[in-house]
């Protein structure tokens, strides 16, 4: 593996999402085996990390063009089928072999997709599906069962003294005053079918039953970006409701 280069192309954080912290930690462990790893991170902000560029600065797409990769590893979710077409034609003009992450895979591809991903799909060597729904949507425009791996986007974090000392003096301080913890994390509040997606209301009525026999128990709640005010003030308000505010 050592030697190896790697072009790993998806967000980073922050925010941190599910996304933004896969890519984050997978860029950490090849580096750890060795691997010639550059991450071109597609989201909104300039990174400061040093094998970080941002593919919203030219001079980021000079270093992805002409410099030499073996792989090209993209991570998506979602139908917008131009990222990947585009990324799976690079691939091949670089003769560098491209592999396809989908994260998550909601909705359906338009007509002109589902021609596009067909050719995407054939052409990758390697695809990833974080779960057996997305394989079979993707078995389904073409991708050979046998290209396609099931793997959960869930890796084990680097612990870093710099992380540690970005989290609030406040959130270590109900930390240590609170046993047990539970942590959860969403990128946003997220709807979907009408449901929490993340999960956040099962939570909070799950902290409210064990309350009961943990008087001490704490809920720490990441949120990157908490949007839905509204639904955020419901939360607010069960929480005093359950008498866990």
């Amino acid at each position: 593996m050592k030697g190896l280069r790697l072009a790993l192309v998806g967000a980073y954080p922050p925010p941190y999402g599910g996304i933004s912290t896969h890519v984050q930690r997978l860029a950490d462990r090849c580096m750890q085996q060795g691997i010639d790893c550059v991450v071109f991170d597609y989201s909104r902000p300039a990174r400061k990390a040093g094998n970080v560029l941002n593919l919203r600065q030219p001079v980021s797409w000079c270093r992805l063009l002409f410099h030499r990769f073996d792989i090209i590893h993209l991570h998506v979710s979602g139908t917008r089928w131009m990222v990947p077409a585009c990324f799976a034609l690079l691939a091949r003009l670089k003769g560098a072999r491209f592999v396809l992450t989908y994260h998550s895979l909601r909705g359906n591809f338009d007509i002109p997709g589902q021609a596009a991903m067909k050719l995407t799909l054939k052409a990758a060597a390697r695809i990833i599906a974080m779960n057996t729904e997305i394989r079979e949507k993707l078995s389904g425009l073409g991708a050979a069962p046998e290209k396609i791996a099931i793997a959960p986007s869930f890796l084990p974090p680097a612990v870093k003294e710099e992380d540690a000392e970005e989290v609030p003096a406040q959130t270590r301080e109900f930390i240590a005053n609170h046993t047990p913890v539970i942590a959860a994390n969403a990128f946003s509040i997220t709807e979907y079918q009408g449901a929490d997606l993340y999960g956040i209301d099962m939570c909070l009525e799950l902290v409210a039953a064990l309350k009961r026999d943990y008087p001490r128990i704490g809920l720490v709640v990441f949120l990157s970006q908490p949007s839905n005010k509204a639904r955020f003030a419901d939360y607010q308000r069960r929480t005093r409701e359950l008498d866990i505010a």
